[in-house]
């Protein structure tokens, strides 16, 4: 639960919010969770939080910014989808999040 509230609940969503101004999950679609998968590739590790102010430092990690690995861009992908198919299995969405 702790990964998809970080990878899902929080940063996807403030994603959503700032760059399309989503703020209801029925309005999601596949193009979104590409664009912030590519957000996270970009940036690189550590340089996403949900975090308004995190308060661990990453920018003291010796791989703070650096490429994310793709096994957790995998996790993400993952996190996501079955963030979205429990979503829809609950009844809470009307349409799984398709490719």
């Amino acid at each position: 639960m702790s990964s998809y509230e970080e990878s899902i609940v929080k940063t996807f969503c403030k994603i959503l919010i700032g760059l399309y101004i989503i703020d209801d999950l029925s309005q999601v679609t596949a193009e979104h969770e590409r664009t912030y998968i590519g957000s996270i590739e970009e940036r690189g590790k550590f340089e996403v939080s949900a975090e308004e102010n995190p308060v661990n430092y990453p920018e003291r990690r010796g791989d703070y910014g650096k490429a994310v690995s793709k096994t957790t861009i995998a996790n993400y992908v993952r996190n996501t989808k079955a963030f979205f198919t429990h979503l829809f299995k609950s009844k809470l969405r009307k349409k799984p999040l398709k490719n």
